[in-house]
Order: structure tokens, then sequence, then C-alpha cells
């Protein structure tokens, strides 16, 4: 992970936890600066899914080949809003074994927008909001500069198999831009399903299925319901204990799909598990700004290449594409934010209380400075209600419009054209709109730092695919 200057702080005091209940278990499987990372610690019904498939040729998955070594697999569980501290003190049996089997890090995105699709382009980049420039939810980055994981080994090694399974349409667009994943599923929301568990369900199933079935080389996927319930009843509440124990049986399930097709297969199988910003304890703003609460994000890494029990905190969330890359074969890109965690084995360490010094990790993150957390704090507040209030206007004006189009396409006379002039008018007036909320956001987002750092020259290919042209 890029580390930045140490800011100066002021220390947050972590919240009372609620007291933890029983998971419910989910269905069978059919910045400018760049974030700081803190110091090491002290202490030893049914649903229907939409799914996207690229048409182009893809080749055989190298996990259907023959090979001398046992064949690379990586898994990435992205469980939004997540914060350590309560993974810690909740009853997740799942999360402390993987814990247990791999090395845990807990780092802090202070300098970085505590917004979803920020966070979570980071992730799927390896590069910070400096330069993937996405600072809200309402992305329309085309990841030409910098593309995603997906393309990344889409571009070097098109014979893999790339999957990502989620609920999210922001995580749809990552995995659809550029070249894309070959298999992009999107699980839809279930009516009456308030606390997202069911959608969860739902996705760790389809998400089990792929793994038993196709054995991706590359997979992504994301649970969603604790960010849920933490924006419904805060952080510190009982229902944001109830949804993460419900998440680490999901994770359970996942695991279980894992265990099996390694026994089956002898493939190595590394899961990456990475959230993309905390929660605030109190009901309210839940996060978007710089509290600890808000900026503390960890990494678990359970696999071949990690020894097991131990914590690193050079861990960071901008190397979850780079070790991808690393453990495919694949280079990451010469300007990559973040870094192999292989190559920051040497800042780990086996404590003798591995509870305690990772509770000591999450306790050293505090605030950035005054002027970062004045910067940041402009830029949500203008780019957090920028998406809905957009979104809103313009399915809005589109509902008017299909109403228009039914009167014009009457043939009536005189009302038809009236009709469908106003239906083109709206059209443009949305198009508009449009242009200009991303200008003006675009605009605060330069001002702020954001997308100001431009790719590296000489690589403005890097969004498509690799090409040897035959000989003339």
């Amino acid at each position: 992970m890029a580390l930045a200057p140490q800011a100066s702080v002021a220390t947050a005091v972590a919240p009372a936890l609620p007291a933890p209940v029983a998971p419910l278990a989910p269905p069978a499987p059919a910045p400018v600066p760049v974030p700081v990372n803190p110091p090491a610690p002290t202490g030893g019904t049914s649903s229907v899914t939409s799914t996207s498939v690229n048409t182009r040729k893809r080749g055989e998955s190298a996990g259907d080949t023959v090979t001398q070594e046992p064949v690379n697999k990586v898994l990435v569980i992205g469980v939004d809003g997540t914060n350590m501290s309560k993974i810690l003190d909740a009853q997740t049996p799942n999360f402390h074994e993987l814990m247990q089997e791999g090395t845990t890090g807990v780092s802090s995105i202070a300098g970085h927008t505590t917004i979803s699709a920020d966070s979570w382009t980071t992730i799927l980049t390896g590069v910070w909001d400096t330069k993937h420039g996405v600072t809200n939810n309402g992305i329309t980055n085309d990841f030409t500069r910098f593309p995603s994981v997906y393309t990344q080994i889409e571009r070097a090694k098109p014979e893999l198999k790339t999957a990502s399974i989620a609920d999210w349409n922001v995580l749809e667009k990552i995995a659809q831009g550029g070249i894309g994943a070959d298999q992009v599923v999107r699980t839809p929301a279930i009516a009456g399903d308030d606390s997202e568990s069911q959608l969860d369900a739902q996705t760790t199933a389809h998400v089990a299925t792929s793994i038993q079935k196709d054995g991706p080389d590359f997979l992504f996927t994301h649970l969603d319901q604790v960010d849920h319930a933490g924006h419904l009843y805060g952080g510190g509440s009982q229902q944001y204990i109830d949804a993460l124990e419900h998440t680490d049986a999901n994770v359970g399930t996942i695991m279980d799909a894992v265990r099996a097709r390694e026994a089956a297969t002898g493939e190595k199988w590394t899961v990456l598990v990475v959230t993309d910003h905390g929660h605030r304890p109190e009901l309210g703003i839940g996060h978007g700004f710089q509290s600890p609460n808000e900026t503390s994000t960890f990494v678990i890494a359970r696999g071949p290449s990690f020894t097991p029990g131990q914590i690193n905190p050079a861990f960071g969330i901008d190397d979850i594409t780079p070790t991808a890359l690393g453990l495919l074969g694949v280079s990451s890109l010469p300007d990559s934010d973040g870094t192999d965690l292989r190559s920051l084995a040497d800042h780990a360490s086996t404590p003798t209380n591995r509870k305690t010094a990772i509770s000591d990790m999450v306790n050293a993150n505090h605030y950035p400075d005054l002027l970062t957390r004045l910067r940041l704090g402009i830029r949500s507040v203008i780019s957090l209600p920028a998406g809905p209030l957009l979104d809103g206007i313009v399915d809005g004006v589109n509902g008017i419009r299909q109403q228009l189009d039914a009167v014009g396409s009457s043939g009536v006379p005189v009302f038809s054209q009236l009709a469908s002039a106003t239906s083109w008018a709206l059209g443009a007036f949305n198009q508009g709109l449009t242009v200009v909320t991303n200008t003006v956001v675009t605009v605060v987002n330069r001002l702020t730092g954001a997308g100001v750092v431009d790719a590296a020259p000489g690589d403005n290919d890097r969004s498509l695919p690799q090409q040897v042209l035959p000989a003339l």
C-alpha cells in the first residue's frame, strides 16, 4: 500500500458494543494524500439473476488444462461498510477462521473519500481517486486511463476466466468497463427483503455454485447487508451486529465451496476479504467523511503465500488488484498505487494474542489533518447527493416521456406531433442536466485532488485487448 506523511491527529473513542445474536444460516450453495497505514500494533423468495456475458471469443480456463503445477485461483470477497472492531467482538467464527488461516491487516484510508464507489474502484483498479477520479456513486468512469482488474487480466491472458457476482449496478459497471469480465452477474433486489439478508444469501448461493462448477480464475463478489444496516440503524446498533453475523455465515458457505474445490482439483485458491470503508456508530451520516470509524478498512489474505495467524499493518485496499494480478502471472501497471501483498511479508508478525494485536491496529487509526478533512468534506457534501438527485430527476422525466411517447405513437393529428416534440425536448433536458451535473462534480473533484494524475505516457490503449497483427 502506498504511504503518505503522517498527519496531525485527534484520537476517537470507540463506541460500546451491543450483545451479539445468533446468525441466520444462508441457503445451501446450488488521497491527495494517499491513505495512511497505522503503525505496527503493540498487542501480542425466489430470485432471478440478470446476467451479462461478453460475446468475444475466449479460450478455455487455465483450470481446465493439465499442468505440472497446481493452478492459482483468486477469490475476492467484498463486505461493504464493515468495521473490523465489530468482527472481533461479534459471533463471527468464519471471519476468525480466515484470520487464523491467513494474514490480517488493518489500515486507514484517511485522505481518501469514504464513499463506496470510490473505494471499490480503488480495490478493483489498484489506484486511488487521485488517478481514477471516482468520488460518488453515480459512476461515469470508462476505465480507459486506469483499467479494472478484469480488463488487465483479459488483456494479458484472455484464456483466463473472470467473473463478477454482485448486487450493485456500480460493481456491474466496473466489471463491464473496458474489455470486461467474462461473466457479470447482478443479483436483483428481492421484494420485502428490508435487511438485504435474502439478497446476500442469493449472491452467496451463486458464488458457491460458480466456484464448484465453473472454477473461474478470478472471481469477485460483494455482500451488502452490513453497510445497509449501518445506514438504517447506525454502525453501533444491534442490527449492524446481526447483519455482520449473517454475513459471517455467508462467508462460511463460500469458504466451504472453496475448500471442496481445492480438495477435488488440487487448485491453489487465494481468498482476499476486504471492505471499502467503515461506519459511524450513530444513526445519521453513516460514512462519507474522515472519522476513524469511517476510514478504518481491513484485508484478510488466506492462501498458500500467506502465513497463518499473522498480522500485517502494511496491507491496504489498493493492494487487492496487484495481488490478484501477481498470483495469476499478470504484471501490474507501472503506475499502480498498490503492491502485491506477498511483497510485504517483511512487515508481518505473529502476535501472541491476535485479537488484541488486531484491535491495536484498529485503535491506531486517527483523523487526518484539518485541511484534508475540510477538502474532502467539501467534496463529499457536493458529490454525495449529486448522483441520487440526478437519477431521481432523470427517472421522473423518463416516466413522463413514456406517456408522451404513447400519445405520440397514437397517430392522433396535432396531439401526436405535440407529444413527440415534448418528449424530445424532455430527453434533451435530461441529457443537458446530466452533462451539467457531471461537469460540476468533475470540477469539484479536480479542485479537491481527485482525477488529477494522468496515466503513464506511452500506454494509451491499456483498456483494449493486446493483439498480435498477422504478417503481411
